[in-house]
């Protein structure tokens, strides 16, 4: 991505983590809603969008995490690394105790374990 000044191009070069989430609904009426939510991530410090588009029924997001620029630093001058990331989903949430199961039930598994890729009916 770049943007001219002065006759010449400001590239941004990300400097946070980059995550590729890609999202899959089954009718198409979350167009005005998720594209709000975008919006508002865009305007937000802390995440940047770097990319979005809504291809008929699926979404897919590119997002940089700019707010862990600071605790990687910190990490990284101590001699720390990173062993794993990722999403835990509602229902494992619950199934440790942290949620109830009624509220990992109204979240949904939008972000299932690693692996876990839910599949539209069809």
């Amino acid at each position: 991505m770049s943007a001219p000044v002065g006759g010449t191009s400001v590239f941004h070069v990300a400097t946070g983590p980059v995550q590729r989430i890609v999202l899959g609904f089954d009718e198409p009426r979350f167009r005005a809603e998720v594209a709000a939510e975008l919006e508002r991530l865009r305007e937000s410090d802390g995440v940047r969008v770097i990319e979005s588009r809504i291809v008929g029924l699926t979404v897919e997001v590119l997002v940089e995490h700019e707010w862990v620029v600071p605790l990687r630093e910190a990490i990284a001058r101590v001699g720390g690394y990173r062993i794993a990331d990722g999403f835990i989903g509602s229902l494992d949430l619950a199934e440790v105790g942290l949620v109830s199961e009624r509220e990992a039930a109204t979240c949904g598994e939008l972000f299932a374990p690693r692996g876990v890729v839910r599949r539209r009916a069809r």
